[in-house]
């Protein structure tokens, strides 16, 4: 995440879901993504999709999953 200005925060970023989530489904998740980082001062949030196939360092792999209101609000990485 990063500002452009002292008023506009940008965030890029990984969205890893489950392999058989279609695109429908994976468009209502984005959705609400970039809904939760709007109420939290981002105005402009650029995500890549890919499935848990694909390689990822695990230090850095959210563990909460998508069904959980704004559950970010109470950990941290």
């Amino acid at each position: 995440m990063w500002s452009i200005t002292s008023s506009f925060n940008v965030l890029t970023g990984h969205v890893v879901v489950e392999g058989n989530q279609n695109v429908y489904e994976t468009e209502v998740l984005l959705q609400k993504v970039e809904h939760m980082l709007e109420h939290k001062g981002i105005k402009h949030v650029t995500l890549q999709v890919e499935s848990e196939k694909h390689l990822h360092d695990s230090s850095v792999l959210c563990v909460v999953k998508a069904d959980q209101p704004d559950a970010h609000a109470h950990h941290s990485h």
